[in-house]
Formats: C-alpha cells, sequence, structure tokens
C-alpha cells in the first residue's frame, strides 16, 4: 500500500507503508479497508492475511506527518464478496 497525495501517482519505492500477501476483510470479500483514526493516523483493518507488514510506520505527505497502523481481526460484514478491483471495474 502506497500513501502519496490525492491526485499524484504512486512513482516512488519510499511511498510504500504497507505490505499485504491474501489479506481479507470477510469470509467472502478480499483485501483491507482503509480508517483514518485521527486526522494523522491511518489504519489498515482486516480480518486476516498470511502476511501483513508496516513497511514504513510513518510518512511526510503534503508537509504533514501521517503514521500508520494494522489491525488485523476485523470483519467487514458489508463488503462485497470478492477482490476489491474486481467490485471496483464490476461496478463501472
Amino acid at each position: 500500500m502506497h500513501l502519496v497525495p490525492s491526485g499524484s501517482l504512486v512513482t516512488r519505492l519510499d511511498s510504500e507503508v504497507a505490505s499485504f500477501y491474501a489479506a481479507i476483510r470477510s469470509e467472502s470479500a478480499y483485501g483491507v479497508d482503509l480508517k483514518w483514526d485521527a486526522n494523522n493516523q491511518l489504519v489498515c483493518e482486516y480480518l486476516s492475511a498470511k502476511q501483513a507488514n508496516i513497511v514504513k510506520g510513518a510518512v511526510v505527505v503534503n508537509g504533514g506527518q501521517i503514521t500508520v497502523a494494522l489491525r488485523s481481526n476485523i470483519t467487514n460484514n458489508v463488503a462485497a464478496p470478492g477482490g476489491m478491483l474486481y467490485n471496483l471495474k464490476k461496478g463501472s
């Protein structure tokens, strides 16, 4: 996962803040939910993952420091079944 200013392209590896492999949000939905706990803290919520790692615990975006945290064992019961990218493409 990369954290960049809104509208920016991901072009640099130093924008990577977390990585996930086989993350799920529910028994039928893949992916990770992002939640702002505060103006400067982004939390990645998911039910489980084979791998979940913080690459950088804090980054500076538009002059402000943003901290990143992982929160497992969170079920999203309203997440659409399947993968997040598939559901985005299906909706367009």
